[in-house]
């Protein structure tokens, strides 16, 4: 188990190395980073203290699905057209690539709709949305806590 508190791993990082894959939209990199931040949790934790991520960052609960908002920042400008491919490269520990490779591998063919979607059905999205208008803008936290025990 690698704590990630002591690297400076963020959002736009994590999602940056997806983008060395292929042009996506923000939509489908938010859920993808999110996937990644779940992944880590369930791996690096247990019940009684969840208190290791991937990166410091919470994810927020957002009309969408779930958005990490430096990460919305920094891409914002392209709308939903597609973002393009990364060309430099990411230096990352082969722990974390591993993990970041597997949410890809599992996520990949899913369009963003369809994340979005899926992240629509989970509970750690609907509880932080639970007093949020369907159709109202939110930036309720999804909790640590919910994501590890909806998805372990």
């Amino acid at each position: 188990m690698i704590h990630m508190r002591e690297r400076k791993l963020n959002p736009i990082i994590v999602a940056n190395y997806f983008l060395t894959k292929e042009p996506m939209t923000q939509k489908k990199l938010q859920k993808l980073t999110y996937y990644a931040y779940v992944q880590y949790i369930i791996e690096n934790n247990d019940e009684l203290l969840v208190d290791n991520f991937l990166f410091q960052e919470k994810p927020e609960a957002w009309l969408h699905g779930p958005v990490f908002p430096t990460l919305y920042q920094e891409y914002k400008m392209y709308n939903w057209k597609l973002i393009p491919m990364y060309k430099n490269i990411i230096t990352l520990p082969e722990c974390i690539k591993e993990l970041l490779d597997k949410v890809y591998e599992e996520y990949k063919n899913y369009s963003a709709d369809e994340l979005e979607y899926k992240t629509h059905c989970e509970k750690p999205w609907q509880d932080a949305r639970k007093n949020v208008d369907v159709l109202d803008s939110s930036n309720e936290i999804i909790t640590p806590q919910s994501i590890y025990e909806y998805y372990s």
